[in-house]
């Protein structure tokens, strides 16, 4: 199912879209090449098909615009927001409006972005929305 949220962009389920695993993968690809705090290693493919497949979050969606997909966008059972866009599609809105169609659908809960303290744009972005920062969370490696 998709949800049409600005002309040509729309969002489109990853629940049931067999295209989503691999796009997915390939924004994690991305991801990889920076520091990132949810996993310390490329999962394998089917690792990774196995999570998707698992529905870890309450929604789960590609963001598309016209045909192309240019990012994710998730919400957790604890209100979290989560949002990639591909590298190439940065700084063109795509995350403003996600996190505007995410305020507009779930505005009676309380949201929470986990974001990644060296990703100022990020930081930045948020902020904008009014969200403050609420706590700064550390962890020691016990390897």
């Amino acid at each position: 199912m998709a949800v049409q949220f600005s002309g040509k962009e729309y969002y489109k389920s990853v629940y049931g879209c067999n295209e989503a695993y691999w796009l997915l993968y390939r924004l994690l690809e991305e991801r990889e090449k920076t520091e990132n705090i949810s996993h310390k290693k490329m999962p394998s493919y089917l690792d990774h098909v196995l999570y998707v497949n698992n529905k870890p979050h309450r929604e789960w969606w590609l963001i598309y615009s016209a045909d192309t997909c240019v990012g994710q966008l998730y919400l957790t059972s604890k209100n979290e927001i989560g949002i990639q866009i591909f590298e190439e599609f940065r700084r063109r809105g795509y995350a403003k409006k996600a996190i505007s169609f995410v305020m507009a659908n779930y505005h009676k809960i309380d949201l929470i972005a986990n974001i990644n303290p060296n990703n100022v744009a990020s930081i930045a972005l948020f902020t904008k929305f009014g969200f403050k920062v609420c706590q700064h969370t550390y962890k020691r490696d016990g390897t």
